[in-house]
């Protein structure tokens, strides 16, 4: 049986309880290898639900100007006017109105934190990209 629970960084924990009765009936049950694929699958499910979620906080950082893209590097972002708490509105709001709708287990609380988390990876001077040319020089 598996069994998902949110913590509070939004990262999932999972507990996988393999039910071994059938593996005492069939001799040919290669349960450890089923149970190994079926653990993959959700875990990879749950990181493209992660990395959706990021892009839907970009997106609503980017919409209050929040961030900025970079004109020079395609997907490089920088700080906007810093209105964080414009974009947790915006969210809370779109999710009122259904345009956003969170995963199972993933809370408007973990929802800020994405968007908290994904404007301080993007909330230099400059892109990271151009920072990291103009270190170089």
């Amino acid at each position: 049986m598996l069994q998902i629970r949110e913590v509070a960084d939004p990262i999932f924990v999972f507990f996988y309880d393999a039910d071994l009765s059938r593996k005492s009936h069939d001799p040919t049950y290669d349960g450890a290898t089923e149970e190994r694929t079926h653990c993959v699958s959700i875990i990879k499910r749950l990181m493209e639900e992660k990395e959706a979620l990021r892009g839907m906080a970009l997106s609503l950082l980017l919409e209050v100007g929040a961030l900025q893209e970079c004109e020079i590097d395609e997907g490089g972002y920088y700080d906007g006017d810093g209105d964080l708490e414009a974009a947790y509105r915006l969210g809370n709001s779109k999710i009122t109105q259904g345009e956003i709708e969170l995963p199972l287990n993933t809370t408007r609380r973990a929802f800020t934190d994405i968007i908290k988390s994904v404007y301080d990876d993007n909330c230099g001077d400059a892109c990271s990209w151009c920072e990291n040319r103009a270190s170089k020089d």
